[in-house]
C-alpha cells in the first residue's frame, strides 16, 4: 500500500509540474514530496520495529535528501511523469530495503541480497531500454 502511496504522490507532483497546475516554483512540490517520501519511509520502518537511534534518523535524512536529488534529476529526463514515477519508487524500494537490513540487529545478508539487486538491475535496465518512449 505504501508503494502505491508513494506512487500516486510523486504521480501527482510530476503531472502538476508538468503540466504547469500549480503556480510555484517547482522546487516546493518536489521538496514536499521527498519530505514526505522520508517521513513513510521512517513510519514503515517502525513497523519492523527499528530502533529509533542516531543511525535510523541518519536513514531518514538521507533518504529524504537522495529521493530529492533524484526526483529533481528524473524531472530533467525527457520521459512521462508516470514512467519517472516507476522508475523513482523502484529505486526509493530498493534502497528502503537496503536501509531496513542495514537498521536491523542481523545487519545485510549480502548472499540473498545480490541476487535481488541484480534481478533488480537487469529488470530496471530492461524496462528503460525495450518498454519506455524516450520523447
Amino acid at each position: 500500500m505504501n508503494l502505491f502511496g508513494l506512487y500516486g504522490i510523486w504521480a501527482g507532483v510530476y503531472a502538476a509540474i508538468s503540466l504547469q497546475i500549480l503556480n510555484v516554483s517547482y522546487w516546493t512540490p518536489l521538496v514536499t514530496a521527498s519530505l514526505a517520501t522520508a517521513i513513510i519511509s521512517a513510519w514503515w520502518w517502525q513497523e519492523y520495529q527499528i530502533e529509533k537511534n542516531s543511525r535510523f534518523w541518519w536513514w531518514v535524512l538521507g533518504i529524504g535528501i537522495l529521493i530529492l536529488e533524484v526526483s529533481w534529476v528524473l524531472f530533467r529526463w525527457p520521459l512521462g511523469y508516470f514512467t519517472n514515477d516507476l522508475i523513482l519508487i523502484w529505486l526509493w524500494y530498493d534502497i528502503w530495503l537496503l536501509a531496513r537490513f542495514h537498521l536491523v540487529p542481523a545487519g545485510i545478508n549480502w548472499r540473498k541480497q545480490n541476487l535481488f539487486f541484480i534481478i533488480n538491475g537487469v529488470l530496471l535496465l530492461s524496462f528503460l531500454i525495450l518498454i519506455v518512449k524516450w520523447k
